[in-house]
């Protein structure tokens, strides 16, 4: 039985411009000026992975190496500035809410 992948994460890079002063990004931000303002530093570069259910990950490095940052764009909190990840649907979280559900349900058919 082949196990399913649960996260693809493929081609992923998340790049943040990095200002001298606020006033250029506030210059940029208005199209005032044409000349790029920033200086581009890559959290993440072309990073690819799958991981496969049942397996256990971790994720180590020094500081600034962009395990956090994989870990937000995973999540959702964070977009990637490229590339893509696949997150497989949780079922145990789909059983959680749906029983929670059904349990509301229960309790507002006994109060009527």
């Amino acid at each position: 039985m082949e196990n399913k992948k649960v996260i693809q994460v493929k081609d992923l890079t998340k790049m943040y411009k990095l200002y001298d002063k606020p006033s250029d990004r506030l210059k940029e931000a208005l199209g005032l000026t044409r000349k790029k303002l920033y200086k581009e530093h890559y959290a993440l570069h072309d990073v690819n992975f799958d991981i496969y259910e049942g397996e256990c990950v971790g994720i180590i490095g020094t500081n600034g190496s962009g395990k956090s940052t994989i870990l937000k764009i995973i999540t959702g909190v964070l977009t990637p500035t490229a590339g893509e990840v696949k997150v497989a649907t949780c079922s145990f979280r789909q059983n959680v809410i749906t029983s929670l559900r059904n349990l509301r349900n229960r309790a507002r058919r006994s109060c009527l």
